[in-house]
């Protein structure tokens, strides 16, 4: 958690004064909901989702602080644009009927010069 705040801080999405707030509710958190209820031991992601997990055991008054930083982890992007990119790529090297050895060829020229 140390970590995540710092990291956090250093973006500007939370003031150094709010972190140890963050600290106190998230040790709260794991002494008094995530170690003494049974559902975190037999949560299945297959059946419940983790966001609604976590609303459900943490947007409360107690853990407001805590819950805004799991929003903002939970919120982060988990976009493609790196396979996308490779497809973008592709599509400039290749050429009708070229062999597949030719097109990683020109693929392993194209990341080398990138």
């Amino acid at each position: 958690m140390n970590h995540i705040l710092n990291s956090m801080i250093e973006a500007k999405h939370f003031d150094e004064n709010v972190c140890d707030e963050i600290l106190m509710e998230f040790q709260d958190y794991l002494d008094n909901v995530a170690l003494k209820h049974s559902h975190f031991s037999k949560f299945s992601p297959e059946n419940l989702r983790v966001d609604e997990f976590f609303y459900e055991t943490m947007n409360t008054s107690k853990y407001r602080n805590l819950w805004k930083v799991v929003e903002m982890l939970l919120l982060l992007s988990h976009g493609q644009a790196t396979v996308e990119k490779g497809f973008s790529i592709n599509k400039k090297v290749e050429v009708e009927n070229m062999k597949e050895l030719l097109c990683v060829s020109q693929r392993l020229i194209c990341g080398y010069i990138n």
